[in-house]
């Protein structure tokens, strides 16, 4: 059963890392792209 909690927990933490890496990664081509549009 703690196994389990820590495999989940794993999971939930690389979610996170990769939606913030993601949003990161993310931002600076939209801002240039918003710029363009703009």
């Amino acid at each position: 059963m703690m196994e389990e909690s820590i495999v989940s927990l794993c999971i939930v933490g690389f979610g996170i890392c990769g939606l913030l890496l993601a949003v990161y990664a993310l931002d600076k081509p939209i801002k240039e792209f918003t710029k363009d549009v703009e």
